[in-house]
């Protein structure tokens, strides 16, 4: 019993730290996280509210910190579940396994990689193959 709930543990864990930077930085915006001598990106935010008009840097780029964080951990979580599911590594084969374990995580890469899965497992119909050039 206790393998079998190994990886849903550990998925869920990854997708509660970024819940948890998500929870961070809006208490820490509405003035509600820790103590105001901490620089935290909610914090951040609420001071350059006030100068979105002159000094839009000062919220945007602790804003795209938080969404590139956030992002970053719900994709290695995603990458996490395929991995340990079970299911999935016995439909998508080794070498799958091997470009999404190696390959950097992006989202242009995670969609690239889950795309090229899809064909390995279902290959298109001839229908919609590109006619051959004869020379």
């Amino acid at each position: 019993m206790l393998p079998n709930v190994f990886s849903p543990v550990i998925v869920v864990a990854v997708f509660a730290v970024a819940n948890m930077i998500v929870l961070e930085a809006t208490l820490s915006f509405l003035g509600l996280g820790v103590e105001p001598s901490i620089v935290t990106w909610g914090r951040m935010l609420n001071g350059g509210r006030l100068y979105l008009s002159t000094a839009w840097w000062l919220t945007a780029f602790p804003g795209f910190a938080i969404f590139v964080t956030v992002l970053a951990v719900n994709l290695l979580g995603d990458h996490l579940r395929d991995w340990l599911d079970p299911r999935l590594r016995n439909t998508l084969g080794r070498d799958a396994w091997a470009r999404a374990m190696i390959r950097p995580i992006c989202f242009v890469g995670a969609l690239d990689s889950r795309l090229r899965a899809y064909e390995k497992v279902q290959p298109a119909p001839a229908a919609f193959e590109a006619p051959h050039s004869q020379a």
